[in-house]
């Protein structure tokens, strides 16, 4: 049997007992594009992180033209062909372009510190000869006219060509990618996909992760697809966008056993209640990145609404923003008609909005009852701790294992358990508006089930209104009185969540339209879409 360019057998990694990557195996041929993808927690950057060197594998092989990769140290991955972007720009703002590509070739000198001090005839010879292969990759992405320019004075879309030229550079023959489209609007992914497939053609294999689902189906040879660290599926572009296993890890299950029932009655008077939370025209950056592109959403007393899209949306951001802990670059966030756009986290909360984070952030040094009594720290001056004592006992009948183990530290809970008491501690400081972020991410199904069924428990016994960011979007609809589905940081399409529950276009927002680029359609209620 004819050994595999790249062959990735039987990986594993834990992580602080959370098995990440759970025997994972698959190929990479010269010349072909393979695009690793899955929802948020599959173990992606892992697998990535292991062929590149970063980690070493706890189990399994990675082999690299027949020899396994753990022989080679890290600085030995360039000279055996073997290049890598981050999703993290990796740049020397004070160098010119020119300069950062030439830093792809360094490890392949010869010229000693001595020799390049002095400035010898070969030192000299041999940075000429560097800086005509630099130029030659500049020109190759489309950079060569600003070979000059300082790396710092570049737009954000520039220095991701100008990582990929000094990546190309060393002249790999295995390009690794982390999230090469992050933060490029769709001209520029439109280019920078057609630079891949000039790359592809040139004989370099490309393995990449990427959260743009229309340049994944656009220009993936074939796609490698992870869930909770195991491998669910592989094929071309088509296969995978009708696999039901891949369906079902992005949206959910399509019939559960038991489908939770969101109340007519109480949804129809609900709507009828006045705004709590008004988003609009939001943007919000990170550095140069632009990642939410004039966000416009709307939140009803007594509702729950979901934030619904694929990884790297801008669910969280925008949740962040609402909250406090991200400042929006412009719009504005009015919650009970009072613009906080300006408020800091630490004053918002007592306001009466709270916000459970993706990795819940529990005290877990302290037992589950000392972080239910930080969740009301805010209240405790008001002398009101007979009602907060109350309010602790009306979280155990939510969660009854919180109390069984009350005396227990926080960080001996399992993920389950230590959602339950995120959740728990954000209702203690009695908020009419709860953010949750992914409750269910990394749980066992039943227990994230259980988990969702609990937020609608919250809703109707508590009174308080949720909005959710959920990666099962079918779970999360169940429950839902409407929805916002967010597609590279803009609105895609938004109504009740009956409505995007049928609609056709749910999942494209989760797995990309056809093999070919489209433009974004312009924000649109649900039945506007479809017609």
């Amino acid at each position: 049997m004819t050994a595999k360019f790249l062959q990735v057998d039987k990986i594993t990694m834990d992580f602080g007992g959370v098995r990440a990557v759970d025997n994972v195996s698959f190929s990479v041929e010269p010349g072909e594009i393979v695009a690793l993808i899955g929802p948020n927690g599959a173990g992606k950057s892992t697998v990535l992180n292991m062929i590149s060197g970063t980690i070493p594998p706890l189990q399994g092989e990675i082999y690299y033209q027949g020899k396994p990769l753990s022989k080679l140290k890290g600085h030995e991955y360039s000279g055996a062909g073997i290049s890598r972007t981050f999703q993290n720009l990796q740049t020397f703002d004070d160098m010119t372009v020119l300069e950062n590509v030439m830093v792809g070739l360094h490890a392949r000198t010869k010229s000693e510190l001595f020799s390049c001090g002095i400035r010898s005839l070969s030192a000299r010879r041999e940075e000429r000869s560097m800086r005509e292969q630099a130029l030659e990759w500049l020109e190759f992405v489309g950079l060569a006219d600003l070979k000059d320019q300082l790396a710092g004075n570049l737009a954000y879309g520039k220095l991701k060509q100008m990582e990929i030229a000094r990546a190309m550079v060393a002249k790999p023959k295995l390009l690794l990618l982390d999230e090469p489209a992050a933060g490029l609007n769709h001209s520029e992914t439109l280019e920078m996909s057609k630079m891949f497939q000039k790359i592809k053609y040139l004989g370099t294999a490309i393995l990449l992760v990427e959260h743009d689902m229309d340049m994944i189906m656009s220009i993936a040879d074939r796609i490698i697809v992870l869930d909770r660290g195991k491998k669910i599926a592989e094929g071309t572009s088509s296969e995978i966008q009708a696999n039901p296993k891949v369906i079902a890890a992005y949206i959910g299950e399509e019939k559960e056993e038991e489908p939770i029932q969101t109340s007519k009655k109480s949804s129809s008077q609900r709507v009828k209640k006045k705004t709590i939370l008004s988003v609009k025209n939001i943007v919000a950056r990170y550095g140069p990145v632009e990642v939410l592109h004039g966000i416009d959403l709307h939140v009803s007393e007594g509702e729950i609404v979901s934030l619904l899209g694929s990884n790297g949306a801008g669910k969280t951001t925008l949740l962040n923003c609402i909250c406090g802990l991200h400042a929006a670059k412009s719009g504005t966030v009015e919650f009970n008609e009072r613009d906080i756009s300006k408020t800091s986290a630490e004053k918002i909360v007592p306001l009466g909005m709270a916000h459970v984070p993706e990795r819940r952030q529990i005290f877990s040094t302290l037992t589950v009852e000392d972080n239910l009594y930080l969740g009301a720290s805010h209240r405790l001056s008001r002398g009101s701790s007979q009602q907060i004592e109350k309010e602790i006992k009306d979280v155990y009948k939510l969660f009854p294992i919180l109390e069984e183990r009350k005396n227990q530290l926080g960080g001996t809970l399992s993920g389950g358990q230590q959602q339950m008491l995120a959740i728990s501690r954000a209702l203690l400081s009695r908020p009419s508006l709860l953010l949750l972020d992914e409750p269910s991410l990394g749980l066992a199904p039943l227990v994230g089930k259980e988990i969702l069924e609990i937020v609608k428990r919250i809703r109707d016994e508590w009174g308080t209104t949720v909005l959710l960011v959920e990666q099962n979007a079918r779970a999360a609809l169940a429950i839902s009185d409407r929805a916002y589905v967010l597609s590279t940081g803009k609105v895609l399409m938004h109504g009740s969540a009956e409505e995007i529950m049928n609609h056709p276009e749910i999942q494209s927002a989760y797995l990309g339209k056809s093999q070919t680029f489209v433009d974004s359609p312009e924000v649109q209620s649900a039945d506007q879409v479809q017609a």
